[in-house]
């Protein structure tokens, strides 16, 4: 700046900058710039005159220069910083709206800062949002920030959440006064661990070694990952100890999505000093991300690692299928990023120890016999890795696939190399359902997705959902050259077949067909009549309504509504049935006989406890595993085998499922109530290691069961529901048999 002294003195320093001549006068450099739309004049003046310029100027003279229109490129935030007086920052901002309210807010003293966020009028008027408050807070001293997430009423007017005011403790300065808040008030896990990640690195080190606070694994994984990279080398080398404990690996750390690329190069250059096997230093090289191998110098590695350095991991995000037009379909949003799909052409050796890095999905990755026989050397080498399918909601293990392409390989080898489409459609449809029953805690407090939907884990626990059991029929009919698709309702999935020969009355159509496995369960495993078998959109909707005109909707699909569907007459279904041996040569289903035997014994055996075990007999003599299939048995006993007549009476009955509240895990277990009237009430339960019905008294059975949450109404179990479950029963026994699985 030129001239100080002679600048100092002037009376009205600001009108230096409205005289392009006074601009050249004191400052070194001003240049100028012309508006041709109005002649006007605009200055430029370096960033080094202003914080000159500040030396000179007062807290009023420093608005009104900032407000000046006539200078351009002014570092305002800068110039507002160096004000002291906080009233003229507020001045400042509220004769210009447009600035950025919240980072002029921020360059206020604490006691300010607070005065405004107190404010309701204030933060109205500076158009403050909640998030911006919890910044401001985040600004404060340690003792203010205590101060506000104290005042509980405060807190709750900012909507200042649990995980908002973790946050907040983060942001103290003094690691003593996180510690103690910390063990004054309760935090959720996820809370106490964004904390922890703001503490010292020694600090930080004894709080997750203790673990005072119950950090899960996950979590802690999340802290370790957080660290600096040296911090984070040397936490692993010299804590192995807690490391097993917590059953946390170096390769969870390095591929933990906290870990950065330059993390996972020092990983690997200092590979050599981790006291760990050499499968888990494969698998940590082989492990890395694309980027980093791409800078890896090889020459830190030990030769035996560059192979594994080499292998590239998938980039896809999700399955996708090229049609006939050119255009892409996406048939899976499973995602392989970041996993090594196996070259099975390749030695599979190279694979060992890297089971929880590779990714197969046999349903599209596995096109012939020979790659499924690879497929099984590679589950001999890598007994540990995770089978994928299309839906990805949750994997298989080796064991499971294994045994569930046995069985399925069971029954692709029954069927006939005479049958037609149709007849190995209708064999592999009804072999599901002697395998498979709907899983009996679905809906319930314990329910688990990851359980009910992987296609071979399915097969092994013999239970599945309505997603999990199309999605296997679709697989089973790809094997056999059986082209079809899923079909997604808001609850329920299904399958249309495509170019079907089906015979009908007018002789042989081709075209495709609606088929709903997991509403047919029931009627497989006790060989009744199919009634989602090669169905048309209409027919198959016509199970959705209820006896109220209540449309459940299950099966709506407004694509399937003008879709020309192929309907298989009930003359056709038999003659089909009797054919893979599920009806007799005169097309009756061979589970008609167990309704006969049913329907004698109500009219030969009076006495009804005499009735109920007869037919507890005929159920086991029929159906060996009927304690097991819990939900396909529920179905025939409530819609059928108990169902209400003039020889069978009763003043209620309840077929279900409780738990036994020994058994952690709440599994189901199949009962049936009775209220007899004068009789007295009747309380069995199937116990799966015998294969019998044992009955209990009233005080036995509630000391031994309880229901589940989503049975209970009004906190009332389901044989205390009186009215409820009448109504329920004497609808069950025409309707819900045909359909109350999804």
């Amino acid at each position: 700046m030129k001239n100080v002294e002679e600048f100092l003195n002037l009376k009205d320093k600001l009108n230096v900058f409205k005289n392009p001549e006074l601009i050249e006068k004191y400052f070194e450099i001003g240049l100028r710039a012309y508006n041709p739309n109005d002649d006007s004049v605009f200055f430029y003046l370096e960033k080094t005159e202003y914080a000159e310029l500040e030396k000179y100027l007062n807290d009023n003279e420093k608005t009104e220069l900032i407000m000046m229109q006539s200078i351009v490129n002014i570092p305002k935030l800068e110039i507002i910083k160096n004000i002291e007086n906080d009233d003229v920052k507020l001045e400042f901002l509220e004769k210009n709206e447009g600035n950025n309210a919240f980072q002029i807010i921020e360059l206020l003293s604490d006691e300010k800062k607070e005065e405004i966020i107190k404010s309701d009028d204030l933060i109205k008027k500076y158009k403050i949002s909640q998030d911006q408050c919890v910044d401001i807070i985040k600004s404060l001293s340690d003792e203010r920030k205590e101060r506000i997430i104290s005042d509980e009423e405060f807190s709750q007017k900012l909507n200042l959440s649990s995980y908002k005011i973790a946050g907040i403790v983060s942001e103290m300065n003094d690691y003593n006064n996180k510690l103690r808040i910390m063990n004054e008030r309760k935090f959720a896990v996820n809370e106490y661990a964004l904390i922890i990640k703001s503490l010292p690195q020694n600090v930080k080190e004894k709080v997750i070694i203790n673990n005072p606070y119950k950090i899960t694994k996950s979590f802690i994984m999340g802290i370790i990952a957080n660290m600096e990279v040296n911090d984070s080398i040397n936490f692993l080398k010299n804590n192995k100890q807690f490391l097993e404990k917590e059953k946390i690996t170096i390769f969870d750390i390095v591929r933990h999505y906290n870990t950065t690329v330059e993390k996972q190069l020092a990983f690997a250059k200092n590979i050599e000093e981790f006291d760990i096997s050499e499968g888990e230093k494969k698998k940590i090289i082989a492990g890395l991300l694309n980027e980093t191998k791409e800078k890896l110098d090889l020459s830190v590695l030990d030769n035996k690692y560059e192979k594994y350095a080499k292998l590239k991991l998938e980039d896809s995000k999700e399955t996708q299928e090229i049609m006939e037009d050119g255009k892409i379909r996406i048939i899976s949003d499973y995602t392989r990023k970041d996993k090594i799909l196996p070259d099975l052409n390749s030695d599979l050796s190279i694979y060992k120890d890297l089971d929880e890095l590779l990714t197969v999905v046999p349903q599209i990755d596995l096109k012939s016999d020979k790659d499924r026989q690879r497929f099984d050397d590679l589950c001999k080498v890598c007994p540990n890795m995770h089978i994928n399918d299309l839906l990805g909601l949750g994997c298989s293990s080796v064991k499971e696939y294994i045994e569930g392409e046995k069985w399925i390989n069971s029954i692709l080898n029954e069927l006939h190399s005479d049958w037609n489409q149709i007849q190995k459609m209708a064999f592999i449809h009804t072999s599901i359902g002697k395998r498979l029953s709907y899983t009996p805690e679905q809906g319930t407090e314990v329910e688990n997705a990851s359980e009910e939907r992987p296609l071979w884990k399915i097969i092994t626990n013999k239970n599945g959902v309505c997603n999990g059991i199309a999605q296997l029929e679709q697989y089973m009919f790809q094997r056999c050259g059986i082209e079809s698709e899923i079909i997604g309702c808001e609850e329920h999935s299904y399958l249309k077949a495509k170019n079907i020969e089906i015979p009908t009355k007018d002789g042989i159509k081709v075209g495709d067909t609606l088929l709903d496995p997991t509403w047919d369960l029931a009627w497989s495993k006790f060989n009744t009549r199919l009634h989602y078998f090669c169905r048309d959109y209409k027919e198959i909707r016509k199970y959705d309504i209820m006896d109220d005109d209540f449309d459940s909707k299950i099966h709506k699909n407004e694509e399937l509504e003008n879709a020309d569907l192929i309907e298989l007459d009930d003359e056709n279904l038999r003659k089909i049935a009797t054919s893979i041996g599920i009806a007799d040569n005169t097309g009756r289903f061979l589970g008609a006989r167990l309704m006969d035997a049913r329907f004698l014994a109500d009219i030969l055996c009076k006495d009804i406890d005499a009735n109920i075990n007869l037919k507890f007999s005929l159920l086991k003599n029929y159906c060996p595993d009927f304690a097991e299939c819990i939900n396909s048995s529920m179905k025939i006993m409530s819609g059928l085998f108990f169902s209400k007549n003039e020889y069978f009476d009763y003043k209620e009955c309840v077929v279900s499922r409780v738990f036994d509240k020994t058994d952690e895990k709440k599994k189901a277990v199949l009962f049936t109530y009775f209220d007899l009237d004068e009789k007295g009430k009747r309380f069995y339960y199937a116990d799966k290691e015998k294969g019998e019905f044992i009955q209990l008294s009233q005080e036995d059975f509630e000391n031994r069961f309880d229901c589940y949450n989503s049975d209970k109404k009004n906190n009332k179990r389901l044989w205390e529901q009186e009215n409820e479950i009448q109504e329920q029963l004497e609808m069950n026994s025409e309707k819900v048999v045909e359909g109350d699985e999804r």
